[in-house]
């Protein structure tokens, strides 16, 4: 898949809720991931793909060999911890990176690739990452969150 970079305005738009989990959309996140690890990078928004659905996939590092995240619908439902200030870098942003504000610790609520609900509390990288990939679906790029200075 081509990855969406700024100015392009599909990158401020917000996502569409998945009502069912499809084997497109199945294989659309079969593609994004591919194309995460091609780039490299270790998360991808569907609207980074030029894609309208509330999708995202994480591979973040340090995961021990664990299967990476395929996530419909995610949505934090937690934040907690300090804020911190991360330093982020977007495959829809190539040659940039900022430091921006993020939570320590977060719960995601997601549905699955076979559609099921799953919870997950992360904190540290895996938290990052989420929380970056969730902005995308929100139209959120980190060079604004920069500048809003908080979540």
């Amino acid at each position: 898949l081509e990855i969406v970079t700024l100015p392009d305005p599909r990158l401020r738009l917000h996502a569409i809720e998945v009502r069912e989990v499809t084997d497109e959309l199945r294989d659309l996140a079969r593609l994004m991931l591919k194309t995460m690890w091609a780039a490299p990078g270790i998360g991808l928004a569907a609207n980074q793909v030029g894609r309208r659905e509330s999708l995202i996939v994480i591979d973040p590092p340090r995961r021990h060999g664990s299967e990476a995240y395929v996530m419909f619908n995610p949505e934090i439902t937690d934040r907690r911890g300090e804020m911190r200030w991360a330093q982020e870098s977007c495959l829809s942003a190539p040659g940039r990176s900022c430091r921006v504000p993020r939570h320590e610790m977060v719960t995601v609520r997601y549905m699955t690739g076979l559609g099921t609900l799953r919870q997950v509390e992360a904190a540290g990288d895996l938290a990052d990452v989420i929380q970056h990939e969730c902005d995308h679906l929100a139209g959120v790029l980190i060079t604004a969150r920069r500048r809003l200075g908080g979540v």
